[in-house]
């Protein structure tokens, strides 16, 4: 959406090109007015642009600016891989012609090689301070070994204006390790809590999940609940690897390096009922802890077809199983309290990555529930605790 100066405003976006795609990603770059009084476009939706390279694949995600006496589209082209690229074009009038920049791309990485430590740049906006300063924001992604698991993040750069052309980090042309920004900093007001990257629930003493958990897909919230004996999960037929919404509740990886630990109840997981901890990427690619039949066993998934690791007895009355992920290598450990074991050492994990299971969101820890039985009843898995810690990397070249 873009409010212009005279109060009007527009709707910018994509569709395939309207002679006919040629290829997979031959789109156009298209806007229209909108009539905010009735929320809907009205008048010509004018295909304005289509990306500023020949042949090229999606043109998305447009922006639309007033800075000064010209109009900007600023688009995101190349896909969301590694030839993704920022490009802009510009014109007098809201509805064009739209001139291309002669230095498109103005921001890429992806002329910097696959073991260049930030890549997949692209999908930016533009913004300005209260003092006049001019940033980019955009998303691009930090792999391990050329291997991506993290998904997509957001990072920052100066921009300045040069013949009414953005020049994004001047005399760089990269992202930069450091940002200077001229701002004052921000106070953390009082009484509130501090960002912490370290996460430790204790779900009895919850009342309710933050927003940093999430369900896949649309989840049935009948099959949640939090109780005195924690968060409790209803063992659904829903399997893990069906495209549908199992009992599932997640938080994002955001660290190369990191552990996990969960404490489960298994009282009352029957026989054909199974609960645990997952790291997962998508419906075909995870990594489970799983607690079923007084075992903890450790099930890879590999485009679709899962493989049993390691497997080992734990009868006790509260079970505590813990991920250890460092760079491309996952660890599994079992027991009582801190009292843990190895289960399973240096399973490989490149997989589970945006590189060879396809998608660009990232991996996911999260807790789930099945069940192989239609019961009358159903039984619930009960997890005292979840916790998530980063950790160092005992050797560098672990996540380089």
């Amino acid at each position: 959406m873009f409010f212009d100066e005279d109060g009007k405003c527009y709707f910018i976006g994509t569709h395939p090109n309207p002679d006919g795609c040629r290829y997979d990603g031959d789109w156009f770059i298209y806007i229209s007015e909108v009539d905010i009084e009735n929320f809907k476009l009205v008048g010509e939706k004018k295909n304005v642009w289509n990306g500023a390279m020949k042949g090229i694949h999606w043109p998305e995600g447009p922006h639309l600016y007033k800075i000064g006496e010209y109009y900007y589209i600023m688009h995101a082209e190349g896909g969301t891989g590694p030839e993704h690229a920022v490009c802009i074009a510009r014109s007098k009038e809201v509805f064009g012609p739209y001139e291309g920049n002669f230095c498109n791309p103005i921001f890429t990485h992806r002329h910097l090689g696959v073991r260049y430590p930030i890549k997949y740049v692209g999908h930016a906006d533009l913004f300005q301070t209260a003092r006049g300063d001019w940033y980019m924001v955009m998303l691009a992604v930090r792999p391990t070994r050329t291997y991506t698991t993290m998904g997509r993040e957001t990072f920052m750069a100066r921009v300045i204006f040069e013949n009414d052309w953005p020049v994004v980090n001047p005399g760089l042309g990269i992202l930069s390790s450091e940002l200077i920004i001229d701002l004052p900093e921000w106070q953390l007001p009082e009484n509130a809590t501090p960002v912490n990257c370290d996460r430790i629930y204790k779900f009895s003493a919850e009342d309710h999940l933050g927003p940093e958990f999430m369900y896949l897909r649309n989840p049935d919230m009948d099959n949640y609940r939090i109780t005195e004996n924690g968060l409790e999960l209803k063992c659904t037929e829903t399997k893990i690897s069906e495209k549908k919404s199992p009992s599932f509740v997640c938080i994002r990886q955001d660290s190369h390096c990191f552990e996990a630990t969960c404490v489960l109840t298994p009282d009352g997981l029957f026989e054909g009922a199974k609960a645990g901890m997952v790291y997962m990427q998508s419906n075909d690619y995870y990594l489970k802890l799983e607690y079923e039949g007084l075992k903890v066993n450790v099930i890879l998934c590999q485009n679709g077809v899962e493989e049993k690791i390691a497997s080992v007895l734990k009868a006790e009355s509260k079970v505590t199983m813990m991920l250890r992920v460092v760079g491309l290598k996952a660890y599994v450990f079992a027991g009582v309290g801190t009292q843990v074991e190895t289960v399973a050492s240096d399973i490989d994990i490149s997989s589970l990555s945006t590189e060879v299971a396809g998608g660009f969101v990232g991996c996911t820890i999260g807790l789930y529930a099945e069940d192989s039985i239609n019961r009358d009843e159903p039984v619930w898995a009960k997890f005292d605790s979840l916790g998530y810690m980063r950790v160092m990397p005992v050797k560098k070249e672990d996540v380089q």
